[in-house]
C-alpha cells in the first residue's frame, strides 16, 4: 500500500500538514506523468523508451523519453522542490527525434549534461546543459557514418573525455568522442579492435580503477563482444571466455567498484537472466536459476531485458521485466543473490517498457523508472537503510514553521530488507525542517501539505 493510500485509510483530512517520509526497506510507487503534468510518451513500440541518470554535483535525477511530437522530454527531481518536467527540443529549437528514445548521461569535469538521440537524418544529435540547455549535430560536426540505431554516451572522468557509441549502416560500431583540446571526433571501433559486426546496440562504460573503457555488444552468432581500450582498442569474446550461454538480448554493464569487479547482463534463449563478471577473469552465472526468479519476456518486442547497477551500501541490483509484465529485482548482498517482486509490493501498474534501475546517492535511495501499461512514466523508490523525506507531491508544498506543524506522534513503519518485517516507527515533529535519520529513531522530517482525496 502507498504512503497515501495509508494516509487516506487512517481518515487524515485533506491538506493536512503532516510529515512525508519513505519507509526504510519499503517500495514506494510514484506516478511521475501525473504528478508533473507532462506530456505522456506514445504508445509503446519499441520497449526501451526511457533512460535514467544521476546528475551528482547537481544532486538530480533526470528521466529522458520521447513524446509523441518527436520532442525530447526530461523528467528531473532534486530534493528540495521534487519532480518537474521539461521539453528539451523546445528549449533549443533542435531537429526532431527519430525514434524511440533518448538517452543521457552527466560529465562531472565540465558539470554539464549530455543527452543524445537519433534525428530522421540518421544523424547523430546532442542536447547539452551548461546552466542552460544547447544542441549539437555530432554527425556533422565529425563527419561520422549515418547510423543504424540509436546513441549511448558516457563520460571518461580520469581521460576528461566524453564518449557516445552507435551502430553503423554497415553493422560496425562506431565512437563519437570529445576531448577539451579538439573538440568531437569520431573512431570505427570495430575496425580498430579487427571485431566481428554488431547485431545488436553498443553499451559503453569506464571501469575507474583500471583506466579502460569497454562497449559490449552482441553478434550475430549470440556472442557478448566487450571492446576494450587500455590506449588501444581490443575486442574480447565474453561468452567464450566464461562458457557461458548465447544471448537473445542487447547487454548492458555496470562496475562494482566496492568490489573492483566488472559486471555484463543479458537474456539468454532460455529467457534466464544471465551475468558475465569480471574479478581478474570473467565468470558466468545464471541468475534466474540461482534465485528461483520468474522467466523473463521473449526478445526482440520484450519488456525483459535486464539493467544492472550496484549501490553505496555494497549490493547489486539487476532489474527486468517478467512474463506477468511485472518489475522484478535480482539483487546480491553477502549471502548471495535474491528474487523480489516490486510490482507485487507496490501495486503499480503493469509494465510496458524496459525497467530502469539506478542508486541516488544524496537520498540514500534506490529508484526503478518504466512506462507502465496505461502510458505513463512510473517510478519505484527504495531507501534501503535509511529514512528520507519525498518532495514534490501532488499538490504539496514544503513547510518548517513549527506552528502549522500537526499530527506529531503518528505511527509510521519501516521494513527491515531481509526478513521483510515490518515494524512501528514513531514519527515526532521537528521545527527546523527536515534531516535524514538511521531507522529506530525519533524521526526528525520536512512536512508537507497533502490533499489525500
Amino acid at each position: 500500500m502507498s504512503i497515501f493510500s495509508r494516509i487516506a485509510r487512517a481518515g487524515i483530512p485533506a491538506f493536512t500538514l503532516l510529515p512525508v517520509a519513505l519507509y526504510a526497506g519499503v517500495w514506494v510507487h510514484t506516478d511521475l506523468t501525473a504528478l508533473t503534468g507532462a506530456p505522456p510518451p506514445p504508445p509503446a513500440v519499441y520497449p526501451d523508451e526511457l533512460f535514467s541518470y544521476v546528475f551528482k554535483g547537481q544532486n538530480t535525477q533526470h528521466i529522458n523519453y520521447l513524446g509523441s511530437d518527436d520532442h525530447v522530454y526530461e523528467l528531473w527531481c532534486d530534493n528540495y522542490s521534487g519532480w518537474h518536467y521539461g521539453d528539451l527540443t523546445a528549449a533549443t529549437d533542435a531537429p526532431s527525434a527519430g525514434r524511440y528514445y533518448a538517452r543521457g548521461y552527466m560529465f562531472e569535469a565540465q558539470g554539464t549534461q549530455h543527452v543524445n538521440y537519433w534525428g530522421w537524418d540518421r544523424h547523430i544529435y546532442e542536447l547539452w546543459w551548461d546552466g542552460s540547455w544547447h544542441y549539437n549535430d555530432l554527425t556533422s560536426a565529425t563527419g561520422a557514418p549515418l547510423a543504424a540505431t540509436e546513441p549511448r554516451g558516457y563520460m571518461f572522468d580520469s581521460q576528461g573525455t566524453q564518449h557516445v557509441n552507435y551502430l553503423g549502416l554497415n553493422n560496425h560500431i562506431y565512437e563519437l568522442w570529445w576531448d577539451v583540446d579538439s573538440g568531437w571526433h569520431y573512431n570505427d571501433l570495430t575496425a580498430a579492435a579487427n571485431a566481428p559486426t554488431s547485431n545488436g546496440e553498443p553499451f559503453g562504460y569506464v571501469s575507474a580503477d583500471q583506466k579502460t573503457q569497454h562497449v559490449v555488444y552482441r553478434s550475430a552468432y549470440g556472442s557478448i563482444h566487450d571492446l576494450w581500450w587500455d590506449g588501444r582498442w581490443h575486442d574480447a569474446d565474453l561468452t567464450y571466455l566464461a562458457g557461458a550461454p548465447a544471448a537473445q538480448s542487447d547487454p548492458y554493464a555496470y562496475v562494482f567498484a566496492a568490489q573492483g569487479t566488472q559486471h555484463v547482463n543479458y537474456e539468454g534463449f532460455d529467457l534466464h537472466i544471465h551475468e558475465l563478471w569480471w574479478d581478474g577473469s570473467w565468470h558466468h552465472n545464471d541468475l534466474t536459476a540461482a534465485t528461483g526468479a520468474p522467466d523473463s519476456t521473449s526478445w526482440p518486442f520484450s519488456t525483459g531485458a535486464p539493467f544492472g547497477y550496484a549501490t553505496s551500501d555494497g549490493t547489486q541490483h539487476v532489474n527486468y521485466v517478467a512474463s506477468n509484465g511485472h518489475v522484478s529485482e535480482l539483487w546480491w548482498n553477502t549471502e548471495g543473490w535474491h528474487y523480489y517482486d516490486l510490482t507485487a509490493d507496490t501495486g503499480a501498474p503493469l509494465a510496458a517498457s524496459f525497467a530502469r534501475g539506478y542508486w541516488f546517492d544524496s537520498q540514500n535511495a534506490q529508484h526503478v523508472n518504466y512506462i507502465g501499461v496505461d502510458g505513463h512514466v512510473h517510478d519505484l523508490a527504495n531507501a534501503p537503510d535509511l529514512l528520507t523525506t519525498v518532495p514534490g507531491v501532488t499538490g504539496s508544498y514544503l513547510s518548517t514553521a513549527s506552528a502549522a506543524i500537526t499530527n506529531a506522534g503518528l505511527t509510521w513503519t519501516y521494513m527491515d530488507t531481509a526478513p521483510k518485517t515490518r515494524n512501528p516507527l514513531v514519527v515526532d515533529q521537528y521545527p527546523e525542517g527536515g534531516a535524514i535519520v538511521a531507522k529506530g529513531t525519533v524521526v526528525k522530517l520536512r512536512f508537507a501539505t497533502i490533499n489525500t482525496r
